[in-house]
């Protein structure tokens, strides 16, 4: 029940971004959720810090969007403001508000490859800042602790190395 396909779409990096908003689109018709974490499939996720940083974040927003802040100018000359993809976190209402905006913009938005920066881009479209959570890391070297979420950019001997660190209780930073 956790895997969806998208068969009829072809598989390129470039299409990312229509992958993602389709496969939210599929969620939201198939899934109860308050909250989904997306995270890139080079990341690894401490799931015991991960309950705690989100509702110590949350607040009362329902629509919600939370991450590692990054700006870039590079499609639009303007900044967008992105959690990057080291994961982030979106309420149900900021799902469908992203699904409402790639259906309504994407003929008058530039074409963004890059699916974080482009769920971005429909987030400020829809007036959803993005809140700057602590512990989404973009490098697994920034990990000090024991707070950090999410780790990106992990070749598989890493990977496991965090997998089994976790696994037994151990320190794996």
């Amino acid at each position: 029940d956790d895997v969806v396909m998208a068969g009829h779409l072809n598989e390129h990096c470039y299409l990312l971004d229509v992958k993602v908003s389709w496969g939210l689109s599929q969620l939201l018709q198939t899934h109860m959720f308050e909250y989904l974490l997306k995270v890139d499939d080079d990341s690894f996720v401490n799931l015991q810090q991960l309950p705690r940083k989100i509702t110590s974040s949350i607040g009362s927003h329902e629509f919600f969007y939370g991450g590692h802040r990054l700006v870039t100018r590079r499609w639009t000359g303007e900044p967008i403001t992105y959690a990057s993809g080291s994961g982030y976190v979106l309420s149900r209402a900021a799902v469908c508000a992203v699904v409402y905006a790639h259906a309504t913009y994407t003929l008058a938005s530039p074409r963004i490859p890059i699916e974080d920066a482009y769920t971005g881009l429909l987030c400020q479209l829809m007036g959803i800042p993005l809140v700057n959570l602590a512990g989404f890391a973009m490098e697994h070297e920034s990990c000090k602790d024991f707070t950090t979420v999410t780790f990106h950019h992990l070749d598989y001997r890493v990977f496991r190395k965090l997998l089994n660190a976790a696994i037994n209780g151990t320190h794996f930073c």
